[in-house]
């Protein structure tokens, strides 16, 4: 969660709920400064990674790791396409979700699949900004929103296992 400007509610201000009025209550008072327990904010993003299960059907893969091919899945009544968009030349390719999702992948080719370095997903259609997960070789991961650092640590033992199924799904065809 990053807010852009807050600034803390002033006297005066209250919560009606069901048209009654239930005050605010203090949380600084120094002299004649007064703030209340609520802020006033512009601009607030916020991103949420959540558990979940999601099965599709690998239809089509690359025949080679280049730029316009793709993969083609299909699941829950829909099919999904990710395309190859760019490779540069250390050979990270730029994957994008062909959809108004705004999902996006960087990662390495290897022999049996993906090594995921970073999936982002933009916050809003047009928007610029989001949410990225980035991961490195050891396997730590680093989330941020707007291009702001919001948390990092280890990849835990399930969620590792869930990016190499990623990489061998896109890579070998393989789902695990």
């Amino acid at each position: 969660m990053r807010r852009h400007a807050s600034a803390l509610a002033g006297p005066g201000t209250a919560v009606f709920v069901g048209g009654k009025r239930f005050e605010v209550p203090v949380k600084i008072r120094s002299g004649p400064f007064v703030a209340h327990e609520g802020y006033f904010t512009e601009g607030h993003t916020f991103g949420a990674i959540r558990a979940g299960t999601i099965s599709y059907r690998l239809k089509t893969r690359p025949a080679r790791m280049a730029v316009g091919e793709q993969w083609i899945l299909e699941g829950d009544g829909r099919v999904i396409i990710y395309r190859i968009e760019n490779s540069n030349s250390e050979g990270k390719l730029r994957i994008a979700r062909k959809d108004e999702s705004g999902e996006s992948i960087e990662a390495f080719a290897t022999g049996d699949g993906l090594r995921i370095i970073r999936i982002g997903k933009l916050a809003d259609v047009g928007r610029r900004g989001g949410l990225d997960l980035a991961f490195d070789e050891a396997g730590h991961s680093v989330l941020k929103t707007e291009g702001y650092l919001m948390g990092h640590g280890g990849v835990s033992s399930r969620a590792a296992r869930t990016c190499r199924s990623a990489g061998g799904m896109f890579g070998g065809g393989r789902a695990r």
